[in-house]
């Protein structure tokens, strides 16, 4: 989402498990996006940019002093693409669209000398297509679906983080948000029409008396509480953090495989957890940090689904699932001198488990347990002059590992293609990470690789009515050995600068239920830029070299009559170039 990027301040990756402190849990890291605050200043920015696909993008910031106590920033943009399809049933290039807009208020205020507040509103209006997919696999991103498809989403969401200075080593910060998300998911189930598959597969439908055709529709309505109170004394941090989501679905269509065409439920999780941290010196140069969280969760899921072509029963779904989970960390780091620094890192990160929704699946595959993760990591940190290098080794023991299941339930149906999370026993994963830079007067160059092993051991899964299959035994998937990125900034001449990044990655396992892996590739972007007094304007370039490469990869059948079983893949983005222009008053 575009909008993301609008007005940010700094992204920040957090590697590895985060079960320990501030905020939700997370087990494989996460991005932290910091908008920009209001500021005491009188700031006005406008963007806007154009570019092949029908692409193009409007933004604009304003930051207002009301007083010195009170500031206002309000950032809004709207993007939109084509969506790099061409539907030749429909005759349209928009079936696969990306139209969004994304705005931001902002505000901070600050009655007393110790305490402030900042408060945040967000809307987004997502209103894209969905139409990635094609039976014959091919690379010119045609598509031949019917029935239009859309990924669409409306969330406004609310924040609130307070700050009060007890005393001087003494502060109690807590933060209110929430959210409410309006989604819906729809697609086209065959991914073709009626005469495609009379003409490439010999379909004819008043010889078989029924039309090969599915669709199905999925609306959701999705509400978040969050609330975490913390205090920090001097190095102690101590805290809690409360979550209630819940989630209303309802979903029509040719659903489980025609057993039914409607569907309701409810989905409800709670959880809560409390946490505290420590730092302190050991010696002048030596520093420990550790840090430890206790989490309980409580899921709760309901379903009815209706047959309104046949009237058949089908059973409700009712599940609720209970956990407690701990996780900790703990950090000793050696500055050696002012520009090198050691560091050892171990850690127990979780992942709550879940309920699977469809009900087709048996009570020992209804509910999934938590994964637990023990990692341990070495590195070492150095700047030195116009050098700053980042290196890094690691290791990971996955504990009731969960994995990602796809399966097909009737061989002549595609929307009787699920997909469900179940545990295998254990996991390993393990590698090195190098970060490099360096910095001069008229260009930066930057390098990053990553080497990466892993490992999941045999597990066993539904794969149909009746049937199960083993899997498991080889690396994990969506995790390529080698990933990697190497990135140039050049100054032409004092307001004239070009700037190329080349990304790499390896090939790796589509998913953990089939052995295809995607190919490896590499991409390169590059953009011109040009500036001049309160004006800056970019030319950019995005896959450079048109790479046509894999981005998900599906097992199933599809094609009548036979409907044997193959591998369907969608791509990333073709080239795409554009101009950018950017303002600031």
């Amino acid at each position: 989402m575009v909008g993301f990027t609008h007005d940010i301040s700094q992204i920040e990756v957090f590697k590895g498990s985060q079960s320990t402190i501030f905020g939700a849990n997370s087990i494989g890291g996460f991005i932290s996006v910091n908008s920009n605050d209001p500021t005491e200043k009188l700031e006005a920015r406008f963007n806007s940019s154009v570019g092949s696909d029908g692409f193009y993008n409007v933004g604009a910031t304003f930051n207002l002093s009301l007083s010195k106590k009170l500031g206002l920033r309000i950032s809004s943009s709207k993007n939109y693409s084509n969506g790099f399809r061409e539907n030749i049933f429909l005759k349209s290039k928009t079936t696969n669209k990306r139209d969004e807009i994304f705005s931001k208020v902002k505000f901070y205020y600050k009655p007393l000398k110790n305490l402030s507040f900042l408060g945040t509103y967000i809307y987004v209006d997502q209103d894209n297509g969905y139409d990635a997919w094609a039976p014959d696999n091919n690379e010119k991103f045609t598509t031949y679906s019917d029935s239009l498809g859309f990924d669409s989403q409306l969330t406004r969401g609310l924040s609130l983080e307070s700050n009060y200075q007890l005393f001087d080593d003494m502060k109690i910060t807590s933060i209110t948000s929430f959210s409410n998300v309006e989604l819906n998911h729809s697609y086209d189930g065959d991914w073709a029409n009626n005469d495609y598959w009379l003409n490439e597969h010999g379909f004819d439908p008043e010889l078989e008396y029924y039309e090969y055709k599915f669709f199905d529709n999925n609306d959701r309505k999705r509400k978040n509480f969050t609330q975490e109170l913390r205090t920090s004394i001097g190095s102690l941090v101590l805290g809690v953090y409360l979550k209630n989501l819940k989630e209303e679905d309802k979903a029509s269509g040719y659903l489980y495989g025609g057993l039914a065409t409607d569907s309701e439920s409810m989905y409800n999780f709670l959880s809560s957890a409390t946490y505290a941290q420590y730092e302190f010196m050991l010696t002048k140069k030596l520093k420990l940090k550790a840090n430890i969280r206790y989490e309980e969760s409580d899921i709760s899921y309901e379903s009815q689904s209706e047959d309104n072509y046949y009237y058949t029963p089908i059973d409700e779904v009712n599940t609720e699932m209970p956990s407690s989970m701990v996780g900790y960390s703990s950090v000793l780091s050696y500055s050696m001198n002012k520009s090198i620094n050691y560091y050892a890192f171990i850690s127990r990160g979780y992942k709550a488990g879940g309920v699977n929704q469809e009900p087709n699946l048996s009570r020992a595959n209804r509910i999934y347990d938590p994964e637990y993760i023990i990692n341990g990591e070495l590195g070492v940190k150095s700047y030195k002059s116009n050098f700053r290098n980042n290196l890094s080794i690691f290791y990971g023991q996955r504990l009731n590992q969960q994995v990602s299941i796809s399966s097909q339930q009737y061989p002549s149906d595609p929307n009787s293609f699920l997909f469900y999370k179940s545990n295998a026993t254990e996991g390993r994963v393990s590698g090195l990470e190098l970060e490099s830079k360096y910095y001069s007067k008229k260009y930066e160059i930057g390098l990053n690789l990553g080497h990466l092993k892993t490992w999941v051991d045999d597990f066993e899964f539904e794969l149909g009515i009746g049937s199960s299959q083993k899997a498991g035994k080889r690396e994990m998937a969506m995790s390529p050995n080698f990933n990697g990125s190497i990135s140039f900034l050049g100054y032409l001449q004092e307001n004239l600068y070009i700037n190329i990044i080349n990304t790499y990655k390896s090939e790796y396992y589509f998913s953990d239920s089939h052995d295809y892996k995607t190919s490896a590739y590499n991409l390169t972007n590059v953009s011109f830029g040009y500036f001049f007094n309160n004006i800056e304007i970019n030319l950019w370039v995005r896959n450079l070299w048109d790479k046509v490469y894999e981005t998900r990869g599906f097992y199933f059948g599809l094609k009548p009559p036979n409907f044997e079983d193959e591998l369907f893949k969608s791509f990333g983005d073709p080239r795409q170039s554009g101009l950018s222009f950017n303002y600031n008053f």
